[in-house]
C-alpha cells in the first residue's frame, strides 16, 4: 500500500483541522511534545494491522468527565472495534488488569484461573538469582519477604530480610531453620522451645494418621543428641510404649 508521513518541526502549536482516513477524520492538536485529540470521552486512538489477518485492533479509551480513567481495550475478533478492558489507569492511580474498576494498587481479574508469574533468570545465565515480593511501609522499611532462594533451591518467607520459614524441594518444612531434616523441623534460635495448641470450644487436638497399613506411630524426644526418649503406638503388638534409650 502506499503511505505519506506528515513531518512537523515547530515550537508552536500546531492545530489539525481534519486529516481524513479511509473509516473518518481525526482531529487535534500538537504542543511541543504533547498530542491532544478532540475526543471528549470514548475511543480516542485506534492501533490496527489491517494486512494481518490475525491481528486484533487496540483502542484507548477515556472517561468523559474532566481527569477520567485511562483504559486500553482490545477487539475479539480480526477487524472488530475493541470493546475487551485488558488495562485500565485510574484517576486516583490504581491499575487494573481485567477490571476496569481496580479497587487496590494493583488489581488482577479473570473470568477463569488468575495467576502471577515472577521470573528471575529469565535468559538462563546465572545461577543463583532469587525472586519475590518485599512488603515495606513508612520509608521503605522491609518488614516481610516471600521469596524463592535459587542458589539453596528453597521457597522462604519471614519477618524483615529473615527466612523464618523454609520449604526445601521435597517438601520439607522448616520453622527456624533453612535445612529442615524431617518433614516438619521446628528450631528455637534461643531459649527453651515450644509448641502450642489451643483449640476453642471444640477441643484441641493432635492427630497423627500412617497412610500405609502395619506402620508404627511415634514420639521421639532427644536431649542434646545422645539421650532419646521414645513415646508411641507399635502396630505388630497393638501396645502403647514408653522407652527411654
Amino acid at each position: 500500500p502506499t503511505r505519506a508521513s506528515l513531518n512537523i518541526d515547530t515550537d508552536d502549536a500546531v492545530t489539525f483541522a481534519g486529516i481524513t482516513g479511509t473509516t473518518g477524520t481525526f482531529s487535534g492538536a500538537i504542543s511541543g511534545t504533547k498530542i491532544t485529540t478532540a475526543v471528549n470521552g470514548g475511543e480516542f486512538m485506534r492501533f490496527s494491522a489491517s494486512t494481518n489477518t490475525t491481528s486484533r485492533d487496540w483502542g484507548i479509551f477515556g472517561e468523559t468527565v474532566a481527569g477520567g480513567d485511562l483504559d486500553f481495550k482490545v477487539g475479539t475478533s480480526e477487524d472488530a472495534s475493541p470493546t475487551v478492558s485488558v488495562l485500565t489507569l485510574t484517576k486516583a492511580g490504581k491499575v487494573g488488569i481485567g477490571t476496569t474498576s481496580p479497587d487496590t494498587n494493583l488489581s488482577v481479574a479473570s473470568t477463569g484461573e488468575a495467576w502471577l508469574r515472577i521470573n528471575s533468570d529469565s535468559d538462563a545465565n546465572s545461577g543463583d538469582t532469587d525472586c519475590g515480593i518485599y512488603f515495606s511501609v513508612d520509608a521503605n522499611s522491609i518488614k516481610g519477604q516471600i521469596k524463592y532462594d535459587q542458589g539453596d533451591d528453597k521457597f522462604c518467607l519471614g519477618y524483615g530480610t529473615d527466612k523464618d520459614i523454609a520449604i526445601n524441594s521435597d517438601g520439607r518444612v522448616g520453622i527456624g531453620t533453612t535445612d529442615p531434616s524431617e518433614r516438619l523441623h521446628i528450631k528455637s534460635p534461643g531459649g527453651s522451645g515450644k509448641i502450642l495448641v489451643e483449640g476453642g470450644s471444640g477441643g484441641a487436638n493432635i492427630d497423627m494418621k500412617s497412610s500405609a497399613a502395619a506402620q508404627d506411630i511415634k514420639f521421639v524426644f532427644y536431649v542434646v543428641d545422645d539421650e532419646m526418649m521414645e513415646w508411641g503406638w507399635l502396630h505388630n503388638d497393638d501396645n502403647i510404649v514408653f522407652n527411654v534409650n
